[in-house]
């Protein structure tokens, strides 16, 4: 009787234990990323701060920065990230306004291009559908260094939209909305103050998931990317046809 009641209470608390575990793995599976997504924006805002303490001024307020002069953007993107381990491109397109080439807000609108492919059951037959990712949102990007050629900013956007799986037919399955949450750091080089090579690293953190498509859409981001001056462009061809008009008169 007692080697029962024994036997018993191992049983009873070795499953308590593995219910413990479950729910212990659950909420780890749950939170981590999103832990690691505030350490590392904690990351950036500590390093831009120390850029700050040895080379640039952030004194300027928030309402100074938008007092300076406005302009334009307009701008492609594209961003390389994972999907469950496999490496994917992210594009994009942004249109906004910058403040005294010092912060640029705006909106944005970003699809997953590479293809990726899940099979799904449609009336007692196995398909092969399409994963689609799409989202649009704002985004922000602050300059906090600049000396000489070299410029960083911590650029951040956040995105609402819709993941599914697409048939060759167009059909969708699975549709469900999800949100993103981005943070990363870029870093720029000027040539001859015309052309700027950069490439940066983020974090894309999944706040709302599809719970019907088994994919990892929570993963690091890397992006290289090449801009033209236009402005400095311009400001060179406008003092250059100055000076062929003084040299004719």
């Amino acid at each position: 009787m007692r080697t029962t009641l024994c036997l018993r209470r191992c049983r009873s608390s070795r499953e308590s234990t593995r219910i413990s575990v479950s729910k212990s793995e659950l909420v780890a599976r749950t939170f981590a990323p999103m832990v690691r997504a505030i350490c590392f924006t904690v990351l950036l805002i500590a390093l831009s701060g120390a850029a700050a303490a040895q080379r640039v001024n952030l004194s300027d307020s928030l309402r100074r920065v938008l007092r300076q002069p406005v302009s334009p953007v307009l701008k492609l993107d594209s961003r390389y990230s994972f999907v469950t381990g496999r490496s994917v491109d992210i594009w994009g397109i942004k249109a906004g306004v910058s403040f005294g080439k010092r912060l640029n807000l705006g909106a944005m609108y970003s699809w997953l291009h590479t293809p990726i492919s899940q099979n799904v059951t449609a009336q007692d037959n196995i398909v092969s559908a399409r994963l689609r990712l799409r989202y649009g949102g704002f985004f922000a990007e602050y300059t906090f260094y600049r000396k000489g050629p070299w410029e960083a900013m911590i650029p951040i956007q956040m995105g609402f939209g819709r993941s599914f799986l697409e048939d060759p037919e167009g059909v969708r399955y699975y549709e469900h909305p999800v949100l993103f949450y981005e943070p990363a750091m870029v870093v720029d080089y000027k040539i001859y103050n015309l052309v700027a090579l950069g490439g940066g690293f983020g974090y894309r953190l999944l706040l709302l998931r599809n719970p019907d498509i088994d994919q990892q859409l929570t993963a690091p981001i890397y992006m290289l990317r090449a801009r033209i001056l236009l402005e400095n462009l311009r400001g060179k061809a406008q003092s250059k046809r100055k000076e062929v008009q003084t040299g004719l008169s």
